[in-house]
């Protein structure tokens, strides 16, 4: 009996592991992506200035030292690394952090984690462009890989702290980082 049990739950987490892997959030979902949607990608040169990009419903697969160059002119800018499906309260609309960020005067960079068009046109309601990091640039489809390799080149060679290291908001100063954290306020 107990055999029989063991075999049940290994099975189930088997099972179970090759759905996870297979979802968005784990993988980049560009390879799910209709062709239509497909078309609403803009994958972007390391070398292309993506800093003047209009609110036109694409969205921009970048690198992070795109994103870093585009920094340098601001005094101060966040970066929120949004994940479509959080559910966390430390995942707030798009909305909510572009008010807080006017409100304080900063500017307001959103960075997807990984591809659900659904919610990011439903999402993307502020003015200025989604990025996404180019995930053929990083040669990765797992979002851990590209994520991490989009992050270091955002941070230009800094470090962030333990507690920091996964924060969903970076703050910047110019193209420096000053820190990040996981709630905007």
């Amino acid at each position: 009996m107990m055999k029989h049990l063991l075999y049940l739950l290994s099975a189930v987490f088997t099972l179970s592991g090759c759905v996870i892997a297979n979802t968005a959030g784990f993988f980049s979902g560009y390879k799910k992506l209709s062709e239509k949607e497909k078309s609403k990608v803009i994958f972007t040169s390391p070398s292309e200035n993506i800093c003047a990009r209009a609110n036109d419903s694409k969205i921009y697969a970048i690198t992070g030292s795109q994103l870093l160059n585009c920094m340098m002119g601001n005094d101060t800018s966040v970066v929120y690394r949004w994940s479509p499906h959080c559910h966390s309260d430390m995942c707030i609309t798009i909305e909510t952090a572009q008010r807080y960020c006017d409100k304080m005067n900063y500017k307001l960079y959103i960075v997807a984690d990984y591809y659900d068009i659904g919610i990011m046109e439903r999402q993307h309601t502020i003015p200025g462009p989604l990025f996404i990091p180019n995930h053929k640039y990083y040669k990765a489809d797992f979002c851990g890989k590209y994520n991490k390799r989009f992050t270091g080149d955002l941070l230009n060679g800094a470090a962030l702290n333990k507690e920091e290291r996964f924060g969903r908001f970076l703050f910047f100063k110019g193209d420096k980082v000053l820190f990040a954290r996981n709630r905007l306020f």
